[in-house]
């Protein structure tokens, strides 16, 4: 599933960049798909981030 996929991309790209440095083009990059449709799966970066957080409370 690609937003999984994406979701997966997104944490990648901030542990390593973090949040300034993990930019759209390069999480769509990582899954294989065209920058501009990221946003057809999550709308802003700031929403990867949230759900993110959301996925870890829920988990610990």
């Amino acid at each position: 599933m690609k937003r999984q996929e994406l979701i997966d991309a997104a944490l990648l790209h901030y542990s390593l960049h973090g949040y300034q440095g993990a930019t759209m083009k390069k999480i769509a990059d990582e899954v294989g798909i065209k920058p501009a449709s990221i946003y057809f799966f999550i709308k802003t970066k700031r929403n990867y981030l949230s759900l993110h957080f959301n996925i870890y409370l829920i988990t610990i």
